[in-house]
């Protein structure tokens, strides 16, 4: 059986992790029946804290968690889609290590769709918040509200009176400042590196979920080949979410492939760097040469593997995230002050890595 200094314990390293900001502070009973001990145990433990001043004495009697532990130190949230992404770890990596540099917790909170009861808690409860509007599996929020916020959560960001940034897509025109580690330039810059080898039909295949980031990726594709009259067919085939994109673009292309969709085709662009692996697998389950018979090139490096595959995979890498994001945090560090400069942050240029998932292809007419 648990001590009561045990208890205390827990309930201290909840309180100090955020456990609490997404849902009010239990009552002994709940929390007795929670941790599967004697209330009178629970009991003992709250007012241990009490009398530690981690917890109060709301007007009403009940516990609720002292003034000088939500002072302690900013408490911030990352809220990103339920499903599986690169870009979201690595963006909770690189925030977790700033936000720890300042002595601040930094909380991960996922959601399935906008108005998941986690999205209000979040924007809520905590100091200030990253916002991810990736794509979500609610039929009411996809379409126009993927991409541009629904009115009715635009006004729940403006009344949680909190610090909110808005992270992969361009929010300014709403007044929510945000960082939107992308280029439009840069897919079209991607894009160029097929120019050189005679490349006239371009398809582009995605199988992530969609999203603002997803859609503007595509959108960019189709005015490269306007731009350069090239022909091309658009593969579209998003998993679901918790899906696997690399899967799903093996799939969706490979069926593709068996019925002749991929004839004259002479390269592929993909819209994220685990679209591109699904996609250079099915071409090989073909018998086609990824690199060779047909190129390849990818809007994102994979987390860092691009380089390091085989063949090596043409792709925009991220660059360093890390000076945007200390931007916002000391913004966030400043309760109630105005944004300065652009709400819109990004960087001017998209590192462009050539493999040989480009480099090796040879037109088959020259």
């Amino acid at each position: 059986m648990a001590s009561y200094a045990e208890i205390a314990e827990t309930i201290q390293a909840r309180i100090g992790h955020g456990d609490y900001r997404l849902r009010r502070f239990p009552s002994g009973k709940r929390l007795a029946a929670e941790l599967g001990v004697n209330p009178r145990t629970v009991e003992r433990a709250m007012s241990h804290l009490l009398d530690s001043g981690i917890l109060r004495r709301s007007k009403t009697g009940k516990y609720e968690i002292s003034a000088t532990q939500t002072a302690a130190g900013l408490h911030v949230a990352l809220l990103v889609p339920a499903f599986p992404s690169f870009h979201t770890m690595l963006l909770h990596q690189v925030l977790d290590r700033l936000a720890t540099a300042r002595g601040w917790k930094l909380r991960l909170a996922s959601y399935i769709h906008f108005r998941d009861p986690v999205v209000a808690a979040t924007l809520r409860g905590f100091d200030a918040t990253f916002f991810f509007p990736g794509a979500t599996d609610d039929a009411a929020d996809r379409g126009a509200g993927a991409e541009l916020l629904p009115a009715w959560l635009v006004k729940q960001i403006e009344e949680a009176g909190r610090p909110i940034v808005m992270h992969g897509m361009d929010s300014s025109t709403l007044g929510i400042p945000c960082i939107y580690n992308a280029s439009a330039s840069g897919v079209r810059k991607l894009l160029d590196v097929l120019l050189p080898a005679g490349h006239r039909k371009v398809a582009c295949v995605n199988a992530q979920p969609r999203g603002a980031i997803i859609r503007d990726r595509i959108d960019q594709w189709r005015l490269w080949t306007q731009l350069h009259g090239i022909a091309g067919k658009l593969f579209d085939a998003p998993t679901a979410p918790f899906g696997s994109a690399m899967h799903q673009a093996r799939r969706s292309l490979g069926a593709a492939i068996g019925r002749g969709e991929l004839e004259a085709t002479t390269a592929i662009f993909c819209t994220t760097g685990a679209t591109a692996l699904g996609v250079m697998r099915a071409l090989a389950d073909h018998g086609l040469e990824p690199g060779r018979d047909i190129a390849v090139c990818a809007t994102d490096d994979h987390a860092g593997e691009a380089p390091f595959l085989r063949p090596s995979l043409t792709c925009l890498q991220d660059p360093d995230i890390a000076p945007y994001l200390e931007v916002c945090l000391d913004w966030m560090a400043r309760p109630g002050s105005e944004w300065i400069g652009p709400r819109c942050i990004h960087p001017a240029e998209m590192p462009l890595f050539v493999g040989e998932s480009t480099a090796l292809y040879r037109n088959k007419g020259t």
